[in-house]
């Protein structure tokens, strides 16, 4: 199928724009009331048009006067291609201008510019406005594309202009049907009898009856019941014509202009825009960095606040790359144009390409970002997703992330993940992505370091977790990623992993010689205190209360750790010999009564309920017994 190619008419007010399209279509743009009134074009007009050579393609004819600036802009977003009116006996003209910075803007690929009204002048103004046009689109686009003269009334340039918009169609690259679903909504309205309906330009892809789209940025989704493509019923609709959806069960007041429909979760809605942007050089002062200005991409628009990345100060004619933080969330996609005026009164000064949808405020230490968005721009899927991989810092991504992420074609980012991983630039985890090979290199070297300061830190601690080395090292750091780096450094010998514990080879905790007198005297402690266990209050108050409380309470864990006390379940500590004379009574019991009771316990131990729960459920945790039911016996091992 043929991509469908958006011609745009733009021009100054009263130029004759919708007389060109009228002369060369049959169709009378301005449908309105208040257009027919008022005899200006105030909402833009639709009229499609098959080219001699049988090529579909719609004129978009967009309001010229000041005052329709954000329908200007709206209209001219989806141009392919761009016909320039210019009225040969007023020449060019202030809004002339701004449409031809709007379509540089919007990345119109080529057109034409027509000199209408050409029977309004003789041959030497005539000549006149040719110079002076070819003047204006001097770097432009159009620069050295046809200047047509045309008159509405006598037809005069009218083959000449099918004939030129022939030529530039066949280069243009048009609206693809192949691709997602996508349109912006530009106008929508109640219809009794079928609800909400909405209009618009199909970007890309196709939509058919009773298909499943969302709506951005609510993330509403609804089926489509009806469609039209330029007021005749369809099933199917393809990219290029306009189109218009009716949305079973979504309010009227639940949908505006400026949102978009697409496949479901397609898109990405944020407050948050980061994009490189170009600052018109004829501005007559430099633009500060926290400028608050007006925002505009397809047809949404939002105030927005402008955070320069590099710089305070714009100065006209240069480029930076800038974060927009707008007022009402928006839904584009890297590669998408935009237009940024001042805000009151609404001028444009500038605009530029949609590079990464983010939720992530800029900071100046972000420098990954910048170059990320700065591969982005040339289109260099290597080097962005390289420092896409950087950015993101501390999980993998897979394919369908980065694409989502970039909207470069799928085969094309598989292709450069396969030599990278080649060249050793990146890791493949399989089914959980890719990760950056310059930041799992750091993450090992930061692992050994929390190690080493953990271990100083805390002498007597034998092991560290592994959840409180995750949460030291990065905490959100990706599961794969972490076990990776600890199996790679015990294959090294580089740390010692023994079940949920990690330790440094070598390290050997060491207590003070103040700590190994609280030691001794713990020790000494918990072998005259028959086979009670003893908390840490009772020996702290047992040794007059010389000792601080937590740093007993330390030293009896890290005793632990060394097999020196058994910790029981309710905190209290026994050693470790006492127990092993604890299992051998309940074993002797056990063998010769069948079993063991509470009560047996307390005849066996010498003391009661509250100091043999915790021993008994001890021995359980250990697999020496089992509970069954009132009574415990021996595990069978």
């Amino acid at each position: 199928m043929a991509k469908f190619v958006i011609v745009g008419i733009a021009g100054h007010v009263d130029h004759g724009k919708t007389s060109l399209v009228r002369c060369l279509t049959g169709v009378d743009t301005d449908r309105l009331r208040e257009e027919k009134e008022r005899g200006i074009s105030i909402e833009s007009g639709i009229a499609p048009y098959v080219l001699p050579s049988g090529r579909k393609i719609a004129f978009v004819d967009v309001p010229g006067h000041k005052n329709f600036f954000k329908n200007t802009i709206r209209g001219l977003t989806v141009t392919d291609i761009a016909v320039l009116v210019i009225a040969a006996d007023d020449g060019v003209m202030p809004q002339t201008k701004e449409h031809l910075e709007i379509l540089k803007f919007a990345g119109c690929e080529g057109g034409v510019v027509v000199l209408s009204k050409a029977d309004l002048v003789d041959r030497e103004i005539l000549e006149m406005a040719v110079e002076e046009v070819r003047e204006l689109v001097r770097g432009s686009f159009l620069e050295g594309r046809p200047v047509i003269p045309f008159s509405a009334v006598d037809g005069q340039g009218k083959e000449a202009v099918l004939n030129a918009l022939e030529e530039e169609c066949k280069d243009a690259c048009g609206k693809d049907p192949n691709a997602p679903f996508r349109m912006y909504i530009d106008q929508l309205r109640g219809i009794k009898g079928y609800g909400t309906v909405v209009s618009g330009t199909i970007l890309s892809g196709k939509i058919g009856t009773e298909d499943m789209i969302e709506i951005y940025p609510t993330g509403r989704k609804t089926k489509v019941r009806y469609l039209q493509v330029h007021h005749q019923k369809v099933d199917m609709a393809y990219a290029g014509p306009r189109v218009g959806i009716n949305l079973p069960n979504v309010k009227l007041n639940e949908i505006k202009r400026g949102m978009v429909l697409a496949d479901t979760g397609m898109l990405r809605a944020s407050y948050l825009i980061n994009g490189c942007f170009h600052y018109l050089s004829d501005q007559k002062r430099p633009l500060k960095n926290r400028t608050r200005v007006r925002f505009y991409t397809g047809t949404a628009a939002s105030n927005a606040l402008m955070v320069f990345m590099e710089q305070d100060v714009l100065k006209p004619g240069q480029q930076a790359m800038v974060q927009f933080r707008l007022l009402d969330k928006a839904a584009p996609l890297p590669r998408d144009r935009y237009v940024v005026c001042t805000m009151n009164p609404q001028t444009i000064i500038g605009g530029g390409m949609v590079l990464d949808i983010t939720d992530r405020k800029f900071r100046r230490a972000h420098s990954d970002t910048i170059r990320f968005l700065e591969a982005m721009d040339r289109q260099d899927i290597a080097s962005a997703i390289e420092n896409l991989l950087a950015d993101t810092i501390d999980r993998p991504l897979q394919v369908k992330d980065i694409v989502g992420r970039t909207r470069f074609p799928e085969d094309e980012v598989k292709k450069v993940l396969k030599g990278m991983a080649g060249k050793k630039l990146l890791i493949d985890f399989g089914g959980d992505g890719y990760f950056s090979l310059m930041r799992y290199s750091e993450l090992k070297e930061m692992m050994l370091q929390v190690l080493e300061k953990t271990h100083q830190a805390n002498p007597l601690k034998s092991y560290i977790s592994k959840k409180e080395i995750r949460e030291r090292l990065a905490q959100g750091l990706h599961p794969c990623v972490f076990d990776e780096i600890l199996k790679e450094l015990q294959l090294k010998g580089k740390i010692v992993v023994e079940s949920e514990s990690v330790r440094l080879p070598g390290f050997v905790p060491r207590p003070s010689s103040e700590q190994q007198q609280i030691i001794e005297d713990m020790l000494n402690f918990a072998d005259h205190t028959g086979y009670a266990p003893f908390s840490v209050d009772r020996f702290w108050q047992a040794y007059k209360r010389i000792y601080d409380r937590e740093e007993i309470r330390k030293l009896a864990l890290f005793l632990c750790s060394q097999n020196q006390l058994t910790r029981l379940n309710n905190g209290r500590f026994i050693s470790p010999k006492k127990m092993d004379k604890i299992k051998e009574k309940i074993r002797k019991h056990i063998v010769e009564k069948g079993s063991l009771t509470l009560h047996d316990s307390k005849e066996i131990l010498g003391f009661g309920r509250t100091g043999g729960v915790p021993v008994l459920e001890h021995l359980d945790t250990i697999g020496f017994t089992m509970r069954t039911g009132d009574v415990r016996v021996l595990k069978k091992r």
